[in-house]
Formats: C-alpha cells, sequence, structure tokens
C-alpha cells in the first residue's frame, strides 16, 4: 500500500470513529506518571524510637549522597525528592508518597533494622511489583553492620544495582547469580586473602561531605550508559499533518472509546509497521512481582528458586506495606502499561512527539524480539 492509500485509510478510519463517538472528556488520570524521562526516587528513614534524631538526619544525608553518586556511576538519569524521616510508628500512616516517585528507598536505623531484617536472614532487599516498569520499586536496607551481612553502604549499591539492571530490562535471573558472586568475591577479598582480582568488584564513591572513601559494588559494565528509551531506531516516522488525527485516535483507545485491535490497526496505517502480537509482556520476561535479597556471609552458593520465593512469602508477611504501596491499576489486557503511560504524558503534552515516537519504536522491536 502506497503512501498515499495509507493516509486516506487512516482519514476514513477515523471519519469511521469520528461518527460512533460523539462525546470527549479531557484527561484527567488519578494515578501517578512520570513527567520526564529521568527516574524519580527517595530516601525515607524509619527510627525506632518515637522521634527523629541528629543520628538519623545524618543517615538521610550520608545515603542520599551515596545514591546520588552511584546512580552517576552507571551514567543512570534521576531526580530525587528531599530526605524525610518518621518513627516507626508514624510511618506507614503519615508518609505521603509522590504519585511520580518511581523508586522508594526505606532505611532502618540500627536497632528497628535489627528487629526487623536481620531475624529473615537478610541485611537488605529491592521489590518491584506489577505494572508499569519504569514504577513501583522499592529497596530497604538497615544502617546496622554485622558479621553476617556486608557494609550497609555494599548492601545499598547491591540493591541499587538490581532496581537499575531490572528497570533496564536484563534478564533478572542471570543479574541475580552474578551479582551473589560478586558478594561472595567481595566477603573473601575483605575477610581471607586481598589480591588483585578484588579491583574487579568494587569502586569507591567519594564527595567532599562524607569525608571518607565508601567502598560500593562495581556497576555492571553493559548497562553503564543506557537508558529505558533512548535506544531507538530512526524508523518510527509520522508526518506531521497526520499527528493531530493520531493524538485524537490515542485519546479515544486511552479512554477505551475503541479496542487495541483498532488502536494497532491505527499504528499500522501510520506508521508502516506491525502492532499484531502486543502482549503485555512483550518487553519484560518476567511481569510478576519480583523480590532480591542480600545474601548472608553464610551462604556460599546463590540461593535456588525455591529459597527464593520462600524469602519473597516471608518479606511479603514482615513489610505487607510494600504491596500496598506499589500498586497500580492494570489499564490493558494487551499493551504494556508503561506504554499507556507514556501515551497519557504525551496526550497531556508532558513528552514531545519525538519522545512519544521513542516509545513506539521501543514496543515495536519488544515485538519483532518475541517473534
Amino acid at each position: 500500500m502506497d503512501g498515499k492509500r495509507k493516509r486516506v485509510c487512516a482519514i476514513a478510519f477515523a471519519t469511521i470513529l469520528l461518527l460512533q463517538i460523539t462525546s470527549m472528556q479531557i484527561l484527567n488520570p488519578a494515578y501517578g506518571i512520570h513527567q520526564t524521562q529521568k527516574v524519580s526516587w527517595q530516601i525515607v528513614v524509619v527510627s525506632h524510637e518515637p522521634v527523629c534524631t541528629i543520628y538519623h538526619y545524618q543517615l538521610a544525608q550520608k545515603y542520599q549522597i551515596i545514591t546520588t553518586e552511584y546512580f552517576k556511576l552507571y551514567e543512570f538519569d534521576t531526580n530525587h525528592y528531599q530526605p524525610e524521616c518518621y518513627s516507626v510508628q508514624n510511618f506507614e500512616w503519615k508518609y505521603q508518597k509522590p504519585d511520580d516517585l518511581d523508586l522508594l528507598i526505606l532505611i532502618y536505623d540500627r536497632d528497628l533494622g535489627r528487629e526487623k531484617l536481620q531475624p529473615l536472614g537478610i541485611g537488605g532487599f529491592y521489590s518491584h511489583f506489577d505494572g508499569d516498569i519504569t514504577h513501583n520499586h522499592t529497596i530497604i536496607f538497615c544502617e546496622c553492620s554485622s558479621f553476617r551481612f556486608s557494609d550497609p553502604s555494599w548492601i545499598l549499591s547491591h540493591e541499587l544495582s538490581h532496581f537499575i539492571l531490572n528497570f533496564l530490562g536484563f534478564d533478572l535471573n542471570k543479574v541475580e547469580d552474578q551479582i551473589h558472586l560478586i558478594d561472595n568475591k567481595y566477603d573473601y577479598c575483605m575477610e581471607k586473602e586481598y589480591d588483585k582480582t578484588c579491583t574487579k568488584i568494587a569502586t569507591y564513591i567519594e564527595h567532599h561531605d562524607l569525608g571518607y572513601k565508601v567502598k560500593v559494588m562495581k556497576p555492571y559494565h553493559l548497562a553503564i550508559g543506557m537508558s529505558f528509551f533512548n535506544e531507538t531506531l530512526e524508523e518510527i516516522k509520522i508526518k506531521a499533518k497526520d499527528l493531530k488525527l493520531f493524538k485524537q485516535i490515542t485519546k479515544w483507545w486511552y479512554e477505551g472509546k475503541i479496542t487495541n485491535s483498532e488502536y494497532s490497526n491505527s499504528l499500522e496505517i501510520l506508521t508502516g509497521q506491525s502492532f499484531d502480537n502486543v502482549s503485555s509482556d512483550s518487553f519484560l520476561e518476567e511481569s510478576e512481582s519480583i523480590i532480591l535479597t542480600e545474601p548472608s556471609k553464610e551462604e556460599k552458593v546463590v540461593p535456588s528458586s525455591s529459597q527464593k520465593s520462600f524469602s519473597s512469602e516471608d518479606i511479603l508477611r514482615a513489610f505487607p506495606f510494600i504491596g500496598d504501596m506499589n500498586s497500580s491499576p492494570n489499564f490493558s489486557n494487551d499493551y504494556p502499561e508503561w506504554f499507556k503511560t507514556r501515551a497519557t504524558l504525551w496526550l497531556n503534552e508532558k513528552i514531545s512527539d519525538s519522545s512519544f515516537a521513542k516509545s513506539i519504536e521501543v514496543l515495536k522491536n519488544s515485538i519483532t524480539d518475541e517473534k
């Protein structure tokens, strides 16, 4: 079908839809969405005491710096909210999670960590719940050094690596194995023998406000500089005069006034690409909830799948609020939620036409990779 016929088909398709749809409403979504392509995060310190002390605010400042600098090692573009602190009694009812927050980092103080985390056999964990891969991430760890676990700064870098690599779409099974092997090597280097191979697993963060070097897990080299939306080919091109029509069709699809199949037909007509096999897991290999823990030093091998599952159940029982806090609506059984989120931003003019075109390209490539 040549370009002229495609445009005629697009106009005819839109005309039919216009005859079917007589009322339109302004979008006002009630869920958190990204205002930019940057990841937004926040540190919250949770105190075992009835109030937060100078010690707790110093913790917040320390790990705010470490997190910021660690993201820089990955060349990972982020925004952050100011750190906060709550007592454990006040946190669950008083903390107001920002609507566009992607990653929440909870730091338990020494006494709370010994009470809540260490009895589970973990020094910290990372979780992600169903829905938009660019949303609903949590890290919890404690400022409570113990021989059974690594230094808290190392644990934080461990969990941040889990978050970054999951966000970027790496195979989590392979990544988990590699990260735990690095942990075992780190323990060997710290407790038995330090040799030249130890320099390959760790690096240092320096900052004038810290006053000392902080040892962290060296970033996974393949992920440095990557971005979820910047790896795009210049194949998806929608002519300027078709954009207005396409935006209207996208709005109808978002509002449920046309089906996924009809929207896919529109994409195919306007871009010349096939979107027949779109599915909610076309981008991610795993769409279920993920909880990855910091291994105890007593573990000499990577935990088996059954051990991971048991640990996840224990964590969910101990921290039921993380599921509620990270829950998000499932808008579509076919298109992935991250794409609908991006469509919402485009319709509200929060991202550019070219940025949404990149999202279409990521979607197209994920379908191609699945075939």
